[in-house]
């Protein structure tokens, strides 16, 4: 009776004999002529004043209250106290 190689020896030396064969992988460079660098994203952008967002999930019970989207930490700081107050005094 012969026994042979585990599997995985197996696979290693059909990985290494691969890798040996073919060299290293790298991508390939196909030309677009319609790319471009913008160096400078933000300089074109506009003020806003809202913000929407789209949210998809599988699970019923994932529920989103009071967000804030700010660049003043005392604000939301601010909105934080307020709310954590309306929470503690309602759910007495």
């Amino acid at each position: 009776m012969e026994i042979g190689l585990p599997i995985f020896l197996l696979k290693l030396y059909y990985f290494n004999a691969l890798k040996t064969t073919q060299g290293k992988w790298a991508p390939r460079n196909i030309p677009n002529p319609e790319f471009f660098e913008e160096l400078n994203p933000y300089s074109k952008l506009k003020p806003f004043s809202r913000i929407g967002f789209e949210l998809w999930t599988l699970s019923s019970d994932i529920y989103f209250d009071n967000i804030i989207i700010t660049n003043n930490h005392l604000d939301a700081v601010e909105l934080f106290g307020k709310v954590k107050y309306h929470t503690l005094v309602t759910s007495l």
